[in-house]
């Protein structure tokens, strides 16, 4: 009887997954599109949150909360996903602010567009819909669950056109982030996510694959040893517009001397008729002053360094063990986020609510505090 509970319970799970991930939204960015494509920001919310979905083993719940948790859920007659949502936001997992740090990571690290911190002037915006999400198992007999994901992403013009759609999912079966028991959820929070975030950089992974390449105008802008934009130019031979890479303010210019003009030339006129007698000549008659125009502006300066935005932050792979780590070390923030990246090393930085910043050292292994 258990048995067929159970399964009766993962079919309908299956068929609710399905039915919901079955409506794959897709739409090719054409190449006049493309073209103009100058820079992409990342909404900085998702449309609202589905209900979310879990799907736990048979009767596994209970053991996840123990003995007593298990007689008081009974006795207060609240289900497993109830607990199981009262559990996450008692833990402050928003998996709405996950997908939109992991979007704009995933975004960063594809080189398909030039991207720019939200707010910031930008010719498209990337909306991000989370059709379904939550855990599951993957099969009848398994004890573990997984994440179940569904995600689309749109990069909609400032008029509201769509201009490119793409969408994908992760499903029990096949899944590829490892199951997690309820236990083990119960015991270390944390891990709901951690398994969502890896869940979300899958389906990303999938969505942004599609983006065509960037063109070489825009491939220009992706170097990531600058910052991005900070104004944008027709470009007469392409037709398209371009955008300035800021580059670091040079040295205050100090104003360079004008060496003064010289005098004014004073042309003599002497008199046509010389005196007779040999006595000195008389003074000039006339005195005729030509003075030379002399145009009195000032040494070219250097150019104005352009302004220097904020480039999106991004989170990296070790985003989630850096903020862990700052919290072992007195730092709660909103984030670890990746300030610069170069051969395999990455540095975070976790700005602290008390004003300090944790920073920290990670390549493929591990990662470090820094001295």
């Amino acid at each position: 009887m258990i048995l067929h509970r159970t399964l009766l319970k993962l079919c309908i799970g299956l068929a609710l997954v399905s039915s919901m991930a079955g409506c794959a939204t897709s739409q090719a960015l054409n190449e006049a599109d493309r073209s103009k494509l100058t820079t992409v920001s990342v909404a900085p919310n998702t449309k609202p949150l589905p209900d979310f979905i879990f799907v736990p083993p048979g009767n596994a719940m209970l053991g996840a909360f123990g003995a007593i948790g298990g007689l008081a859920e009974a006795a207060a007659n609240v289900g497993p996903k109830e607990r199981f949502g009262a559990l996450v936001l008692a833990n402050n997992v928003h998996f709405d602010r996950l997908v939109v740090e992991e979007l704009n990571t995933a975004l960063y690290n594809a080189d398909r567009v030039p991207l720019v911190e939200a707010g910031m002037p930008a010719s498209a915006t990337m909306v991000v819909t989370v059709k379904q999400y939550g855990f599951m198992v993957p099969t009848a007999f398994s004890s573990t669950v997984v994440p179940v994901i569904t995600l689309e992403c749109d990069l909609v013009e400032p008029g509201g056109r769509v201009l490119w759609a793409q969408s994908s999912h992760i499903m029990p079966l096949g899944n590829p982030v490892d199951g997690v028991t309820l236990d083990a959820l119960q015991a270390n929070p944390a891990l709901i996510e951690r398994k969502w975030r890896e869940g979300i950089r899958a389906v990303l992974k999938d969505i942004l694959v599609n983006l065509p390449e960037p063109t070489p105008a825009q491939r220009a802008l992706m170097s990531r040893g600058q910052p991005a934009i900070a104004t944008l130019h027709p470009n007469s031979d392409a037709g398209i517009k371009t955008v300035a890479v800021a580059t670091p303010a040079p040295a205050p210019v100090q104003p360079t001397a004008v060496a003064p003009a010289p005098e004014p030339v004073l042309a003599l006129a002497p008199s046509p008729t010389p005196a007779p007698s040999p006595a000195p000549a008389p003074a000039p008659s006339s005195i005729t002053v030509q003075p030379t125009a002399v145009a009195l502006s000032p040494a070219p300066l250097a150019p104005a360094a352009l302004p220097q935005p904020m480039i999106a932050r991004t989170m990296g792979s070790h985003s989630f063990d850096v903020e862990l780590m700052a919290k072992d070390n007195a730092c709660e923030g909103d984030g670890a986020w990746v300030t610069s990246k170069r051969d395999g090393v990455e540095i975070y930085q976790v700005n602290c609510q008390n004003g300090t910043r944790f920073v920290a050292t990670c390549d493929s292994e591990a990662c470090h505090p820094a001295s």
